[in-house]
């Protein structure tokens, strides 16, 4: 069951080289609860609003291919699948449809790491064939509230997040180990993750 709240998804854009002229170092992609566009907010304080063919389904999370300049990935509730910016318009390619409702998404190697909060589990997804994996399967500790994950590149642990905790899922390991939890019950929800991605 998603229980998402947010309105809107950020992915922060960092292009090595200039492939698009839309799309510059410091961009953002967009995508706010649409079927069928999203927007890219330029370093310059513009936006542009892209009309793409539907999705499928509702959007809830976007993130920029570095392999692939010019696209974004883009998730939401049976879907995922890559737009790509063509000059003044985009256009929408599928990658798979067996997904629940991808919450949160982040790459890990060639792979991405998907929290799916339409079945409540962690899965990884090929962006090129569309093969999901399940990481986790069955009754997990974070029950039917499931919304956020995030991967520590150097370690490739796993942080999953739902309401009133945050659990660890050890790389290699599909075991969910909590790691921070208290707060008080029924109020708090941890709906986006991120690790900060530079060395101690």
């Amino acid at each position: 069951m998603n229980k998402t709240l947010l309105a809107m998804t950020l992915a922060s854009m960092v292009a090595a080289t200039l492939v698009r002229a839309q799309l510059v170092n410091g961009d953002l992609g967009i995508t706010g609860f649409s079927s069928a566009q999203f927007v890219v907010l330029h370093a310059n304080g513009t936006s542009t609003v892209y009309p793409t063919t539907n999705f499928g389904g509702t959007s809830h999370a976007i993130l920029y291919d570095p392999t692939n300049p010019g696209s974004f990935l883009i998730g939401g509730t049976g879907f995922l699948g890559r737009v790509t910016v063509a000059g003044a318009s985009a256009f929408y390619v599928p990658t798979t449809n067996a997904i629940g409702t991808v919450a949160q998404m982040t790459f890990a190697g060639s792979e991405l790491i998907v929290c799916d909060s339409g079945n409540d589990q962690m899965v990884r997804v090929h962006p090129v064939t569309g093969v999901v994996t399940p990481i986790t399967s069955g009754v997990q500790p974070w029950g039917v509230d499931l919304n956020a994950s995030c991967l520590d590149p150097f370690t490739g642990d796993i942080y999953a997040g739902g309401l009133n905790g945050i659990w660890r899922i050890p790389s290699g390991s599909s075991t969910p180990i909590a790691f921070a939890s208290g707060w008080t019950a029924g109020s708090s929800i941890a709906l986006a993750a991120a690790i900060s991605a530079s060395p101690c």
